[in-house]
């Protein structure tokens, strides 16, 4: 359930399957119009501005792969192997949750919202707390405070993006 999702957040336990909290199983599936879903972003994110993430959340890194490559036991290709997946699958996911929150819609923005959280969990991501954020906000729904989320959620991935396109180029390796 997701008590369960919710409880790995920051740890997949030992042994358990590495592509267990990938967000593309259970809460994605279908085809994405990526022009389409680049307007309706560029259109919530343009209601509302929030502060520079670094002084949301200071101290954390973008990610911490190191960490992902200790929880599975060392094993460094597999790390890449889901860093990539999750740069892959990330823009995707977060399409969906900036659809759903055009549509002010708060059961589809909390499942998408869960379903990012899931992904970006995997690379012990710092969005995954803005993610998380989201996820709680929509269940009260302020959409006013929802879409600056959005906003920092949008910031977080940018970077996260840059830091995983190095990883992924060999130049920056656990």
């Amino acid at each position: 359930g997701a008590e369960d999702d919710d409880a790995a957040l920051f740890e997949v336990p030992d042994g358990a399957a590495a592509d267990e909290r990938l967000g593309n199983g259970a809460h994605f599936n279908g085809r994405h119009d990526t022009r389409r879903h680049s307007l309706v972003l560029e259109g919530v994110l343009q209601q509302r501005s929030v502060p520079n993430p670094s002084s949301v959340l200071p101290g954390l890194p973008v990610m911490d792969l190191p960490g992902v490559v200790r929880r599975l036991t060392g094993d460094t290709a597999l790390a890449l192997e889901i860093a990539a997946i999750v740069r892959e699958e990330a823009p995707r996911l977060l399409a969906d949750l900036g659809q759903h929150v055009s549509d002010e819609n708060a059961e589809l923005a909390a499942l998408a919202a869960h379903s990012l959280k899931g992904a970006l969990s995997n690379v012990n991501a710092r969005a995954t707390h803005v993610a998380f954020r989201i996820e709680q906000r929509v269940r009260r729904p302020d959409w006013s405070a929802v879409r600056a989320l959005l906003s920092e959620l949008v910031r977080e991935l940018a970077e996260l993006d840059i830091a995983l396109a190095s990883v992924n180029s060999g130049r920056n390796l656990p």
